[in-house]
This record gives structure tokens, C-alpha cells and sequence, in this order.
């Protein structure tokens, strides 16, 4: 799957042009991860063992703004949104 309109639209856009594919593996665990954020092992491991049974599951970090803070002046011009169902844990 291809986002012809990449410089235009957001990485979770191109993401859902995914959406066909994850269709097909409806029925296996899809584990999509952004190939430029390191992670902690534990973190990944936690959630592999978990095996939660929500259609979607996202990783978030809450003190985000800190660390993009260190590498950007402005921080809110390279942000990505996503928004909680429940409250955090």
C-alpha cells in the first residue's frame, strides 16, 4: 500500500492505508510499530504476553513533549494525536 499524498497527510493516515492488509490477518496478532522510536524490550514483551484482545491497541508515551522538546524548539510541528477511550492507567 502506497500514500501517494505522503507529504500532505499524517503518519497515522498512511497507516490506515494499510487497512485491506490488516483485514486479511483479521484473525492473527499485528503487531505495527513506528520504525523511527526506540522502545524498551520490557515494553514490547509486556505487550506481546499480554495478548490483548482489542482490535487496536496503541503504545503511547505521556511525557512525549519532554523528549521532543530536547530535539525540536518547537515540538507541536512534528506531532502525531491520538486520543484515550478510557482514562489512563
Amino acid at each position: 500500500m502506497v500514500n501517494e499524498d505522503y507529504d500532505s497527510t499524517t503518519m497515522v493516515f498512511s497507516l490506515a492505508k494499510a487497512l485491506p492488509l490488516f483485514r486479511q490477518w483479521r484473525s492473527e496478532q499485528v503487531l505495527v510499530l513506528y520504525g523511527d522510536i526506540a522502545y524498551k524490550d520490557s515494553h514490547l514483551l509486556a505487550l506481546i504476553e499480554a495478548k490483548p484482545q482489542a482490535k487496536m491497541w496503541v503504545q503511547g508515551n505521556t511525557q512525549w513533549f519532554e523528549l521532543w522538546s530536547q530535539r525540536l524548539d518547537d515540538p507541536l510541528t512534528d506531532t502525531e494525536t491520538f486520543t484515550f477511550d478510557e482514562p489512563l492507567r
